[in-house]
């Protein structure tokens, strides 16, 4: 992405989006900067990740923090992966009670793909350790979640999901 974007943040090299609206990743295809989602309550986000790759160690690689009380799209194109090393965070991280749908992007004629592996206990995509994975959908797009104690899909160890729908796409969690 561009890093002279007002959204980025040079001192803690991570993207942050507290407004709604449509936010394009186009990555470099190793080592791009973790993404995090706060402080919105109107509209709705979408996050386009094309060719992303975030793998960090001390937070999540994409976390929907629990203050964003909006529908959340995360729109795939072409590979996509997320890892962290953080043990009791989850790569792609949820800490809030609305939707987070995770779709093919509109208007492309090639599915896109989301890779998300996870040692430790949280979840590949949902909780962190001890925190529950709800209102997940996966509408479209390939997606593979493994995490090594948490779901791959849902809640970190420790925590429950709910609401988990697989809607269209091809998916592999584990």
């Amino acid at each position: 992405g561009d890093t002279s974007s007002s959204y980025y943040e040079p001192n803690e090299k991570l993207w942050i989006i507290d407004k709604s609206g449509s936010y394009r990743f186009t990555g470099t295809g190793n080592n791009d900067n973790p993404i995090i989602i706060k402080n919105i309550n109107t509209g709705t986000v979408k996050i386009y990740l094309n060719n992303v790759s975030i793998n960090t160690t001390t937070r999540s690689a994409l976390l929907i923090n629990k203050n964003v009380t909006v529908q959340v799209y995360i729109y795939l194109q072409n590979n996509n992966y997320l890892s962290t090393s953080n043990y009791s965070a989850a790569c792609l991280q949820k800490n809030n009670t609305a939707n987070l749908t995770i779709d093919n992007a509109p208007n492309t004629t090639t599915m896109g793909m989301l890779t998300v592996s996870k040692a430790g206990n949280g979840a590949g995509i949902g909780g962190g350790n001890n925190d529950s994975g709800d209102d997940i959908t996966i509408s479209g797009g390939s997606v593979t979640a493994s995490s090594s104690n948490g779901a791959g899909i849902g809640g970190g160890y420790g925590g429950s999901c709910s609401n988990i729908t697989i809607s269209g796409g091809s998916v592999n969690a584990k």
